[in-house]
């Protein structure tokens, strides 16, 4: 689950529920509550919502949420089935998502989404405009790339760039992508790549954007190295000095 604080300053909680189908199939459905108080109390008057109903063929997987700069909320979410697998940002019509919310879906690129060994980050650049750092799928069991898709708007819904980050055949494998608007406005990307097919070790990388787009002037370093798949745990956020703060879960052979 993920919370936010909307411009009417109350917490609003996005979660995923799972049901299970007929056959032993499992379904789930992507929900929200807004708190009627900061403490989210039951007696508070909280508002559910159901942003995605249960689907028997298509399923939520995994999603971001971010305040746009209407001060509204907006969700990303990755959902897969038998129908194929579909990325779709929502704009919420209010603060409590209840009512006015629209859809707009991010063409895939060619050789698809995968959120399964990175996930995606979703952020708001200093233009006020979306930001979605995501993995693709490769032919190879482990392949793939690190892409950036800006948003032309703050729905997403129209004039979007894909940008690539780091290619295939060295983005063998990601783990947690994570992102932060920097104090100079740019984008800060953490995310853990393996060495190699055997999905260890690990080396947790980051990427400076030299522009919005992520298009132009990008600084990639690498940093700490493990020698066992870390089940790709990251954050980022930015601390008082406006500098990243990066914090990861490390293995080790001893």
């Amino acid at each position: 689950f993920s919370g936010v604080v909307g411009s009417d300053g109350l917490p609003l909680i996005i979660y995923i529920q799972s049901d299970s189908g007929t056959g032993g199939s499992t379904h789930t459905s992507l929900r929200s509550v807004h708190c009627g108080a900061l403490n989210c109390s039951y007696s508070s008057g909280n508002t559910a919502a159901i942003l995605y109903p249960f689907n028997p063929s298509l399923s939520v997987l995994y999603f971001e949420a971010t305040i746009g700069s209407d001060g509204l909320p907006l969700i990303a979410y990755f959902s897969t089935g038998s129908g194929g697998a579909t990325m779709t940002v929502l704009h919420c019509g209010t603060p409590s998502c209840a009512s006015g919310n629209t859809e707009a879906f991010i063409n895939l690129p060619s050789s698809g989404w995968n959120w399964g060994s990175g996930g995606f980050a979703f952020i708001i650049g200093s233009d006020n405009l979306p930001l979605l750092v995501s993995t693709t799928l490769s032919a190879s069991p482990f392949g793939g790339d690190l892409i950036a898709v800006h948003c032309g708007d703050i729905y997403c819904s129209t004039g979007n760039t894909e940008t690539l980050l780091v290619s295939a055949p060295e983005a063998d494998f990601f783990a947690e992508v994570r992102a932060v608007r920097g104090r100079d406005g740019l984008p800060f990307i953490t995310y853990w790549k393996t060495q190699n097919a055997a999905n260890y070790p690990m080396r947790l990388k980051t990427i400076h954007c030299g522009d919005i787009l992520c298009s132009s002037g990008n600084t990639l370093k690498a940093h700490a190295l493990s020698q066992y798949n870390p089940s790709g745990f990251n954050s980022v956020s930015l601390g008082r000095d406006g500098f990243p703060i990066i914090s990861y879960f490390l293995r080790t052979l001893s």
